[in-house]
């Protein structure tokens, strides 16, 4: 299986240096380690990592809530804060911006890979979930057309669209959809205009 790659966003380099070995002994591999937004954003688009590990106090402008919000809107990459600041006000902030998991400092090994693996699974469902919702609304849109009342002339049967003009029913829902025509001849039909056909 190929190894999950992370990115640790830490300002503090002992401790990020100290969770990329505990990272890479429980068989991730870890693809940069970084102590601020601005340098975060470059690895993250060159190495496009499976999750980030961020701590909330950062070096620079943008501290690690910012940069967080920034990751899901951009990027669609889980991430789990880890920090130092177990208050609620900065909780609350975190929060916001829907991290995977909320990690305080000591970091637990079994705490941390659990948070790691249900991260990395919830991520590939909710990305599951969002494709299946995507193409929903891609078939609805598709084939809207078919759910309004159609005008239909009550003598050769063409379907009048929203703009006025008559088209043949197979020309208007080939128009309006994704369907394609071939064209046969029903057993009826054969049987009432090609009886020499129908009886071989």
């Amino acid at each position: 299986m190929k190894k999950k790659r992370i990115l640790i966003i830490e300002d503090e380099l002992i401790i990020a240096e100290e969770i990329a070995i505990r990272l890479k002994r429980k068989g991730y591999s870890v693809v940069g380690i970084c102590d601020n937004a601005e340098l975060a954003i470059e690895i993250i688009k060159k190495k496009i990592p499976d999750l980030v590990l961020l701590d909330i106090t950062l070096r620079g402008k943008m501290d690690g809530i910012e940069l967080s919000a920034l990751i899901k809107n951009n990027h669609n990459i889980p991430v789990i804060f880890i920090t130092a600041n177990n208050d609620n006000a900065t909780f609350e902030k975190a929060v916001i911006t829907e991290p995977f998991a909320y990690i305080t400092k000591p970091i637990d090994d079994n705490v941390l890979v659990n948070s790691i693996e249900i991260a990395l699974y919830k991520a590939i469902i909710d990305n599951e979930r969002n494709l299946l919702i995507m193409n929903l609304k891609k078939a609805l849109e598709e084939n809207s057309n078919l759910k309004k009342i159609l005008p239909i002339c009550a003598c050769c049967k063409k379907i009048r669209d929203n703009q006025g003009n008559w088209y043949q029913l197979e020309e208007y829902i080939a128009k309006v959809s994704n369907i394609n025509f071939t064209h046969s001849i029903c057993d009826e039909c054969l049987k009432n205009y090609y009886p020499e056909l129908s009886k071989k």
